[in-house]
This record gives C-alpha cells, sequence and structure tokens, in this order.
C-alpha cells in the first residue's frame, strides 16, 4: 500500500497503471529490503550506536583467517525451524559474506552506502551467471 502510493509521487508517472510505474521505477524487492535493513541492525549493535549488548545475540568467532573481516560470528545452532529463522541464524551468513570496507564503516551511512554498492555487484553477478546459464543450458 505505501509502495503503491509512493510510486503515484513521481509526477512523470502518475497516469501509468501500478505495474507499469514498478516496471519503470524497478524498487529493489522486499526481501533485499529486509536483509539490508537486518545487516544495518547488525552493525549498530555492533558498532554500539544501539543499547544492545551484542554478546548476548551473537558467538563471535575467533578463527581469523587470510579471508574475511575480525566481525565474523557463528549462526545460533537450532533443530527447530523457528531458531533457524531467528535473527542470528538469518543474518550470519549474510554479514560473514561481507567486504571488509562495508563491515569496517564508521557510521551508519557509509555502511549504507557500501550495502548498495555490494548488493549492486552481487545483482549483476547473478544476473550474469542466470544468462550463461540459460545461453549454455543443455
Amino acid at each position: 500500500m505505501v509502495q503503491r502510493r509512493a510510486t503515484r509521487l513521481v509526477p512523470y508517472l502518475q497516469r501509468l497503471s501500478y505495474t507499469q510505474r514498478l516496471s519503470r521505477l524497478q524498487p529493489p524487492l522486499l526481501k533485499f529490503r529486509r536483509r539490508r535493513s537486518d545487516l544495518i541492525n547488525v552493525f549498530r549493535m555492533l558498532k554500539g550506536v544501539d543499547d544492545v549488548d551484542p554478546n548476548l545475540f551473537f558467538k563471535f568467532s575467533h578463527y581469523h583467517s587470510t579471508r574475511g573481516h575480525d566481525y565474523n560470528f557463528y549462526p545460533a545452532k537450532s533443530l527447530k525451524k523457528i531458531g533457524q529463522l531467528s535473527f542470528v541464524s538469518r543474518v550470519a551468513g549474510q554479514w560473514n559474506g561481507l567486504p571488509l570496507e562495508v563491515v569496517e564503516a564508521e557510521i551508519v551511512r557509509i555502511l549504507k552506502s557500501g550495502l548498495e554498492k555490494y548488493t549492486f555487484l552481487f545483482r549483476r553477478f547473478c544476473c550474469v551467471v542466470s544468462c550463461y546459464l540459460e545461453v549454455f543450458a543443455v
């Protein structure tokens, strides 16, 4: 509902249907927006912006390899589906996979721009791979 109303605010698209406005604007999918907000929340917890002790949520990895960054943490272990869908389990792989320059941002604004760049490159990579698979599919 909010997205529908927001697309009407663009002056040159007001007379188009909702589906036409979406195809022209190409807003990010809801799953990407959720993932982005989860990663921002992790960043805010780790940097002390939010008044939350990160040790209550995350079990940090003490193994530092040559890849990745020093802020890696383990996903929560759970045998039940509800535990596997928890915040910590949902964001662990995504956070641990971020490049060093994104994770070591000093403020939230810099993190957001780094996430946008990283997400854009990741989407282009996925698009190239899917096109490659379509072309060379047997």
